[in-house]
Order: structure tokens, then sequence, then C-alpha cells
């Protein structure tokens, strides 16, 4: 049996390769892929070779934990896919069943028990593809803690900025605003309950933002956000977001700029003088004010109960077979307003 899988195997170029299955062994499983779902954000950096080649592909995913980073690269982390044979030890009703896993694209591979997560059999694959991406968005807002009446503004309406700003318009802060280029971004940002946008290519895109903050539900507007979560992808962004910020704010950073530098020119006055707070937040660990009652399981199973409420469909702008893999990492590259996320699909036998 072969399968085929996505490599990077240069900075920019994407190829499909075509390779042996290794033979299913005691106390694994195989599973053959439905759907996948490109991340944007990170995969994208390492295919420009924009991530420091000191650092592991990633410690938190089985399949990519130790590997440095070097091309060839086979990366992703967001599959569905059905269990096709078990193997001895296994219990047998795994077969069959539809399953997530935190790998590579690939149409087919071999795995444990513990590496896959079984989804409800009314959940549609494409859903449980954006599994990530909600256990992100949870672990993000998580670190935030938002409290009841704070001024937030969410800063880069990518999947990842959206499904913040819909967990934290679900939790009824106070004025949120969401910060973006996209004119389509920004609509989602609003049918999510953002209370207002800001285009965040607008040359006054921090006046825009404090403005759009002053508009207070409560009679009282105290000056600049309490809150910025910034999740551009640019540094650029975190300077909009300290500078959006009033007195004794804090700036919660979920982008990973991978080799870029982040100039911080407003870690003069409006860092300085303004007591802001950064903290960092990156869903491979649990932070450790969390650990005493959360585990990464109760995490990722808490982001499915929530995936399970969201309608999925508006966010998928572009599916692709997997035969056309470079095409989907292209689209994404050319930042075109009209994309958000992107799928890899695979025809099952």
């Amino acid at each position: 049996m072969k399968r085929t899988s996505v490599y990077f195997t240069s900075k920019s170029q994407v190829t499909l390769d075509e390779e042996p299955v290794e033979a299913v062994g005691n106390g694994e499983v195989l599973v053959r892929s439905i759907v996948s779902a490109i991340s944007a954000g990170t995969e994208l950096l390492f295919l420009r070779g924009q991530v420091p080649s000191s650092m592991v592909v990633d410690d938190s995913i089985p399949n990519l934990a130790g590997e440095p980073v070097r091309y060839p690269l086979k990366y992703g982390y967001a599959v569905v896919g059905r269990v096709a044979q078990v193997g001895r030890g296994v219990d047998p009703a795994l077969e069959g069943r539809v399953v997530f896993a935190f790998h590579p694209h690939e149409s087919c591979f071999v795995t444990t028990p513990d590496a896959i997560i079984a989804l409800p059999s009314e959940m549609p694959a494409e859903r449980a593809a954006l599994l990530p991406t909600m256990e992100t968005a949870l672990s993000l807002v998580m670190d935030a803690r938002p409290v009841l009446g704070e001024q937030t503004a969410v800063i880069g309406l990518g999947m990842v900025g959206l499904f913040v700003t819909h967990l934290m318009a679900s939790m009824s802060p106070g004025r949120l605003v969401g910060v973006d280029p996209s004119t389509l971004r920004r609509e989602h940002a609003l049918r999510l309950g953002a209370a207002a946008v800001v285009d965040g290519a607008a040359s006054e895109t921090v006046e825009s933002i404090r403005r759009a903050l002053s508009k207070s539900s409560v009679g009282e507007y105290y000056e600049g956000a309490d809150l910025a979560v910034e999740l551009s992808g640019h540094p650029s962004g975190l300077d909009v977001a300290i500078r959006s910020l009033g007195f004794n704010g804090r700036v919660l950073v979920g982008s990973w700029y991978g080799k870029q530098s982040a100039p911080l020119g407003s870690l003069g006055e409006a860092f300085h003088r303004n007591h802001i707070e950064l903290v960092s937040s990156q869903v491979s660990q649990i932070h450790p004010r969390w650990r005493g009652r959360w585990t990464k399981r109760r995490r990722l199973q808490t982001a499915l109960g929530l995936l399970q409420k969201l309608d999925h469909a508006p966010f998928i702008t572009h599916r692709l077979p997997l035969g056309r893999a470079a095409d989907a990492y292209e689209i994404l590259q050319s930042a075109q307003e009209d994309v958000l996320q992107v799928l890899l699909t695979y025809e099952e036998p």
C-alpha cells in the first residue's frame, strides 16, 4: 500500500510524494484521510522558511516531535479520517469510526489509538477539521482572562481571531472591536458578536480603535482598551495593540512571528508610562495557573463541544483535492480578501 503526502521541499515549494505505508502493528490503527485543514499562519511560516532552524518542528505533536526544521518537511496538524484497520490489541469497535488526528497532510497513516479522537457520529468531517483552531482560541481566551465589562480589541481576524471573537462575545464582556484589513473578515466578526470593526490597513488604525471603543454602552468611557488580543501574525500588529490600550491595559500575544523581528517603538511612552502588561500564550502548553484543574485532554474535549455548536460552513472558503495542494498554498500566500479557511479533500475508497 502507498500513500500520498504533502511536502515542503524548499522555501515556498510544495510537492506531492508517494511513499509506502508501514504495516499496522500491535496496538496501532490505519487511518484513511477524509479532509485536512491548512493553518494559514503557522504552515506558511514553515513553507516560507521563516522558522528558526535551531528549533524542533513541534514537540507537542507525536508525529512531529523531536524533528528538526529541515527540508523536505512534512507538516500539518488537522486531519479527519476514518479508521480502516485495527491492529491486535485495539478495540475492534474503532474500525470504521471517523476520527481526528494532529497529523501532517497525507492520504493515510498508521498511528496509535491514544493519538486520535473518536468524533461524534453526527459531526461533519469539515467541522471537525477546525478543532485545532477552536482549541487555540479557547487557550487564548483562558490566558487572556477577560473580565465582564472590559473593552477589548481583537487585532487580526483570521480563523483564530474570528473564533476568539466568537468566544469573547459569547462571554458577554464589554465593547468588543475587531481589527483586520479584510472586509470579509470584518463582516464575519460583526456576525459573531463584535460591536464594531476597524480596517487594520488604515493609516489611523489606533485612533479608529479608540474611537470605536469610546461608544460605550455602559455610559462611561475609560480611554483605550483594557485588553488587546494580538493575532495578526505581523510584528506591526503588536505595536498597534500596545498603542490601543489605556492605562494598565494588557496585551495577549497569540501571534507567532517566526524569524520576523517585532520593533516596538511604543515601548517608550505608550508602554512604560502606562504600565502595560504583555502576556504570551501558546496552545502547546497549559498555562501553569490552570494546571491544577485542566489537562490538555480536558481543553481539547471542551473545544470539541464548543465546535459542535458553531456553524462552520461560512468560514470555509476553499476546498481543493489533495492533488492540488500546491494551488491551495498559493491561494493562501496570495492573501486575497475572499480567502479564509482552505481545506484539502481526500477520496475515500
